[in-house]
């Protein structure tokens, strides 16, 4: 393959991370079936445990990978010795089987386990059922070649390390859109003649903390991909832009639900109709359209680019300066005002 086309490869597995990732996991296994051929005994009856640990331990970062690996490991273990003490037991076939399962899912419950956590009930009834016959050389295998298996997962994933900036990317750019369509939504409001109802304004509202709340998650999976990561250098610059992205980003949308709470509520001040409400809902509209184009044409920290929109917000504090504070609409309207002025500093 020449260079275009390994060059066509990477931009194909940097833009669609999860066909890497695939590719990794099929390696890790056929490579964990390959190594466990040679061993003669009771493991050679049972080598399709090695690929299965290399399955369940493949993950997207290497530090995932490696919790992953024993964590699997240990809930298997945990299921074998249930299993073990279940058998020393008279009990008949049906309730050494509910006894083990329900043990075992009790202790599948175990924090330290994580997701690897439902493989101790799994581990427990195959050693019952399977390994019957066997039960101390079942446990082993099961157990070491599981172990096995995701240790040769762990070595592939350090050897073709990822780190999942694009899912992060694409989750950052979505919210940026969602932040800039909602203070589009609520400037329309403001500047509509007739006023919203409060199922109007509902209709408008956009669920941004939680989706905040995910860019922040994926951008902590990105940082702990660089971990244990020797490619991470060649990243750094792009994971820094995410990094200001997204932290640009959490702030703002929570100064925006802050807006949007106080402009969809009906008994906010800015509601008033009088002729300072009017005047105050005009410039709190021009201001939100203008961080909207802020966010839709700049990246955080463009001070030049952040100009106008922090005027639009500087003509609303000058309204304010000559609204009389007894006026119905000045409380919501400042707290509204300095919300929109946090949007524009996080952003710059």
């Amino acid at each position: 393959m020449g260079g275009g086309g390994r060059q066509r490869v990477r931009d194909v597995m940097w833009q669609h991370p999860r066909w890497l990732l695939a590719v990794k996991t099929a390696v890790a296994a056929a490579l964990a079936w390959l190594c466990v051929q040679p061993f003669g005994g009771f493991i050679h009856e049972y080598p399709y445990y090695a690929p299965l640990g290399a399955v369940v331990a493949m993950s997207t970062t290497v530090v995932d990978s490696v919790r992953a690996s024993w964590q699997a490991a240990a809930a298997v273990c945990l299921g074998g010795f249930v299993s073990l003490g279940v058998q020393l037991l008279p009990l008949p076939a049906p309730a050494a089987i509910g006894l083990a399962v329900l043990v075992a899912t009790i202790l599948a419950g175990a924090e330290q386990l994580g997701a690897m956590g439902g493989w101790v009930p799994t581990a427990a009834l195959f050693a019952l059922v399977v390994g019957s016959e066997h039960p101390l050389d079942y446990v082993a295998a099961y157990a070491g070649l599981v172990a096995f298996g995701a240790l040769v997962a762990v070595l592939v994933n350090m050897a073709v390390p990822q780190l999942p900036i694009t899912p992060a990317a694409e989750a950052a750019e979505r919210l940026r859109g969602e932040v800039a369509d909602q203070l589009d939504d609520l400037a329309d409001g403001l500047a509509a003649e007739d006023w919203l109802t409060t199922e109007q304004w509902e209709e408008r509202s956009r669920a941004l903390v939680g989706h905040s709340r995910h860019v922040d998650d994926l951008i902590d999976q990105v940082r702990e991909g660089q971990r244990a990561n020797w490619r991470s250098t060649r990243w750094a610059h792009e994971v820094e832009r995410q990094n200001r992205l997204a932290h640009a980003l959490v702030r703002l949308s929570d100064c925006v639900d802050d807006v949007v709470e106080l402009v969809g509520d009906e008994r906010a001040s800015v509601h008033a109709d009088d002729a300072h409400s009017a005047r105050l809902r005009a410039g709190l509209a021009q201001a939100m359209t203008a961080v909207a184009e802020l966010l839709r044409d700049s990246e955080p920290g463009d001070a030049e680019e952040s100009e106008h929109a922090r005027a639009a917000v500087g003509q609303v504090r000058e309204l304010l300066a000559r609204t009389p504070d007894e006026a119905g609409p000045h409380l919501a309207a400042t707290a509204i005002t300095v919300n929109l002025q946090r949007a524009v500093d996080a952003w710059s």
